[in-house]
């Protein structure tokens, strides 16, 4: 109850069942102003990380003929009941024989394309012409099988952590069944403000076993250099057994979050190694956070956390290197403080949270300790390994 004032200052709740292992099926559909409603294709989009997705299939290849039957049917009412007219995406969740509503998406969604190539309807040219007052005729007949894979700027080995930056190498796949979509070219900057995709990697074939197969050799040949990305997860994920044995039926929504190994993936951007006469410090000048390389004597005298400036209006932590110093995972945006100037905390707790490319992230405790030089307010722009605030160690005396 005290979370449902919090969110949305009443305290009355409701209890659902709950979905142990669900898959996320949807069906693509289309609607003129003539109250004509038709399914085009169904799909499945149940390898997610975060309730986001990574990965998407068409049709669905799970579900039985049964449960096509009823989601198309409760697509179609849902959206003539609402009088809808266009394109729009109607949600579930199944769970065995559970069937449940999700939502309806009132637009065109990142995984159309495999919607397009299994049915032949360019999706934006019908919402064109539904808009200009055309009639839909019949349904398409559904013909193979096509995957799309999300690629975006994350840091796997960090949690899909966001990773923007400047792309300085791009080399798509082709062949047969192969479509890219992508708004980026090498020397682009992936900002930190917006969505973490760089690309769609979309491969059809007349089977999902031939779609399958052409995806493996498309992934292996895509190369993206300069900032962290999906990849390596793709080229891991492509070949392991779950995506493939019994139409990836073992597959659900959580199955990222509880089974995958982010920490033996790739991060696909290795710091360079330095000199051992060198070493890495972060400073701040008129407000904003550098990374500088300098002689290890002179950045020894500053590990202390002694501060790189004297002038009073500065609002970042002070410069230091020690361990007792917190750095934030990544760039973002400071959406909310939980820990306070003074506070002990300990291992674990939240010092703060951020986001980035519509993901958020804990910057938590290494370790106990007492919590200070905490200048940062939400809002606030952080780069990346940029100084949080220090925990100092009580140390017993």
């Amino acid at each position: 109850m005290r979370e449902a004032i919090a969110a949305f200052g009443r305290g009355e709740c409701f209890v659902e069942c709950f979905l142990a292992t669900p898959r996320h099926v949807e069906t693509q559909c289309l609607a003129d102003e003539f109250g004509n409603v038709r399914v085009i294709s169904t799909r499945d989009c149940s390898l997610q990380r975060r309730n986001q997705k990574v990965v998407e299939e068409a049709p669905a290849p799970t579900i039985t003929a049964d449960q096509q039957r009823r989601i198309e049917e409760a697509s179609i009412a849902i959206l003539r009941e609402a009088d809808y007219v266009g394109a729009g995406t109607c949600e579930f969740l199944i769970d065995g024989d559970r069937v449940t509503f999700l939502e309806v998406n009132t637009r065109i969604q990142v995984e159309h394309t495999v919607t397009e190539e299994v049915s032949g309807v360019d999706l934006i040219a019908a919402m064109i012409a539904i808009s200009a007052g055309a009639r839909l005729g019949k349904s398409p007949e559904i013909r193979g099988h096509s995957f799309e894979f999300r690629i975006n700027a994350e840091d796997v080995a960090e949690n899909f952590s966001p990773a923007p930056g400047m792309i300085t190498r791009i080399v798509w796949p082709t062949g047969p069944g192969v479509r890219v979509d992508s708004g980026y070219r090498a020397g682009d900057t992936v900002p930190a403000f917006y969505d973490s995709l760089i690309a769609k990697l979309i491969v059809t074939g007349e089977s999902r076993e031939v779609a399958l197969h052409r995806a493996r050799r498309a992934i292996a040949d895509t190369v993206i250099e300069g900032v962290p990305t999906t990849l390596d997860f793709h080229r891991r994920i492509i070949q392991d057994p779950i995506l493939s044995e019994d139409d990836g039926r073992a597959i659900y929504t959580g199955w990222i979050d509880a089974h995958y190994r982010h920490d033996s993936a790739s991060t696909g951007r290795p710091a360079p190694e330095l000199p051992p006469e060198l070493h890495r410090i972060v400073v701040e000048v008129d407000g904003r956070r550098l990374t500088v390389v300098l002689p290890k004597e002179t950045s020894a005298a500053w590990s202390d956390g002694v501060s790189a400036s004297d002038d009073s209006n500065t609002t970042g932590p002070s410069l230091a290197t020690s361990p007792e110093v917190v750095t934030s995972p990544m760039g973002g945006s400071v959406v909310r403080i939980v820990a306070s100037e003074g506070d002990r905390i300990e291992a674990g707790d939240t010092v703060l949270i951020l986001e980035a490319m519509k993901m958020e992230r804990a910057v938590n405790a290494p370790h106990a300790g007492i919590v200070s030089d905490l200048r940062l307010t939400v809002g606030e722009q952080v780069l990346p390994n940029s100084p949080i605030c220090r925990i100092a160690v009580q140390r017993e005396r």
